[in-house]
């Protein structure tokens, strides 16, 4: 591979050190942007890092140090904080070596006198190229390079980076001090929480009969109206009893002030549907609320509500907001193999159609991380435009549950995050959360587990149902009766007990409930 145009230089050390083991840098320039850009290539590898200095300095390490700190300060890096905990945590494990050139390092080959730019990987490639570690070096500017694959001279090139290596000064212990004094100079969440308002300001939602949100609840609605105002659509996954309902409440008061929504559409367990209704109306927004059982019914008869959710699907637009509370209940988006639920087709059709969502959870999974990703293919994938080429990446996908707080479309918000930079002491010493003016919730400091055995009286009743097959589902496609002594054994259905079984371990009245929901016409498909 030979090069000598924009760009090219980033293809080709992605080429080059993918998938190598060990991998050994050296530049005459190396700034926080490049780093960043080279970060997806360095994961998992042992780095050497060999940086060059101009001729004259007179502590050519300390400089090294300082000018690139002071790069890191100013560079607009979306996620620096994250970037500067993985070179810590490469220093710490001593998986990146550092180290600056004492004398300029060059290389005489075929080539004139020049600060030589090098990147090697294990001793299987080279990449010789006049781009430094840096995003003009790498996507920018005209560079030149090749990269080398011949064994001879990957070895020399080895053998001589080792012996400059061996020479230079480290840096690494330096370089982690500064760095572990530029994350701990301002708590990253307040500096988060304050450019959040400072940008977007608290909205002014004091007219409506919303409670006053805890300080904690203050930056996450501003987030949270940042990505729908911004992304159309925002994944909340807070801790119970965090205020998921007060946050969206807030946020959906914000919206409609401003003309950003005249109405909202919440999908919720049939349980919430009051509660939310509630908040709607404190908010000052007309709203409708439906179930999930109506979300994935399709035939009125089975659900009445059916077609009025219809009505409202066909009339959803740019000013609609979608709430899905509790919206792990959408983590199985197929109902067979390639066959998609109509509660996933539903949702997807009205972002589609251009509406908002506003998706909320305290669990997002229960099974792997394709729970998360299920739901996350609801929202509205972002139009990303990359600065100078930088690879795209799927916005919405995660690979594992660390990357869920990097997505721009997502918020974590968790317990110990809320007790760490916004709880207060009483006199004794006890943490709690200030609810508007006066209210204290306070946090537990010790929890304790036990199992208590309950015997419902309709346990052996059931099992004898179950045992004699008459839960089972009928099955349209078997004959009729053609003798007396013949059993209609019909299907068993997962499903269908999954139904059941709760509902029959939890008390004596919900199996009354139960009852009464099988004896009608309709059967087990109005079980809720």
């Amino acid at each position: 591979m030979i090069f000598f145009e924009k760009e090219k230089a980033y293809e080709a050390l992605r080429y080059t050190v993918t998938n190598a083991k060990t991998v050994r840098i050296a530049s005459a320039f190396l700034d926080p942007l490049g780093f960043e850009l080279l970060i997806p290539f360095l994961e998992k590898k042992q780095v050497k890092l060999l940086v060059g200095r101009k001729e004259g300095g007179k502590d050519k390490a300390k400089e090294f140090i300082l000018d690139f700190m002071e790069e890191l300060a100013q560079a607009p890096i979306r996620e620096k904080t994250q970037l500067v905990k993985k070179i810590i945590s490469a220093l710490k494990n001593q998986t990146l070596f550092c180290a600056v050139n004492t004398s300029p390092f060059t290389l005489e080959a075929k080539y004139r006198f020049l600060h030589a730019k090098v990147y090697i990987a294990d001793d299987q490639k080279a990449l010789i190229t006049s781009a430094n570690v840096s995003r003009q070096g790498l996507l920018q500017a005209i560079e030149a390079g090749y990269v080398v694959e011949q064994k001879p001279e990957i070895k020399y090139l080895i053998e001589k980076y080792d012996e400059y290596f061996q020479e230079a000064v480290s840096i690494a212990d330096e370089l982690l001090e500064k760095l572990l004094e530029f994350l701990n100079a301002h708590d990253p969440w307040e500096v988060y929480a304050r450019s959040l308002l400072a940008v977007y300001g608290m909205p002014d939602t004091e007219t409506t009969a919303l409670p006053q949100p805890a300080d904690y609840q203050v930056p996450v609605i501003a987030r949270a109206l940042q990505n729908i105002r911004e992304l159309n659509g925002c994944y909340l996954v807070a801790a119970t009893g965090l205020g998921k309902t007060i946050i969206a409440g807030h946020v959906v008061a914000a919206l409609f002030q401003a003309r950003g929504i005249r109405a909202v559409t919440i999908f919720c367990p049939a349980g919430l549907r009051e509660m939310w209704r509630r908040t709607m109306r404190m908010a000052g927004i007309s709203s409708v609320e439906f179930s999930y059982h109506t979300l994935s019914a399709e035939n009125p008869e089975t659900d009445k509500n059916v077609v009025i959710l219809d009505h409202e699907l066909k009339n959803m637009d740019s000013s609609h907001l979608i709430i899905l509370d509790e919206s792990h209940n959408l983590r199985n988006p197929e109902e067979r193999k390639n066959e998609e639920k109509l509660r996933n087709k539903r949702i997807k059709q009205a972002v589609q159609a251009g509406c908002k969502i506003l998706m909320l959870t305290a669990t997002p999974f229960s099974r792997g991380i394709e729970d998360v990703n299920a739901q996350l293919n609801l929202l509205p994938i972002p139009e990303t435009k990359w600065e100078f080429g930088k690879p795209e990446h799927t916005i919405n996908k995660i690979s594992s549950v660390k990357e869920l707080s990097n997505l721009p479309n997502a918020i974590v918000l968790t317990g110990p995050t809320v007790v760490k930079h916004f709880s207060r002491k009483d006199e004794n010493g006890n943490l709690y959360i200030l609810f508007g003016e006066h209210q204290k919730r306070y946090f537990p400091q010790e929890l304790r587990i036990r199992n208590i055995e309950y015997h419902n009286p309709y346990d052996d009743f059931f099992a004898g149902l179950l045992e004699q097959n008459l839960l089972r589902v009928q099955d349209k496609n078997q004959s009729a009766f053609l003798f007396e002594d013949e059993v209609l054994l019909g299907k068993n259905l997962g499903g269908f007990n999954a139904q059941l079984l709760p509902q029959i371990c939890s008390s004596s009245a919900q199996v009354k409930q139960l009852m009464e929901n099988l004896h009608n016409a309709t059967g087990y498909q109005n079980i809720r």
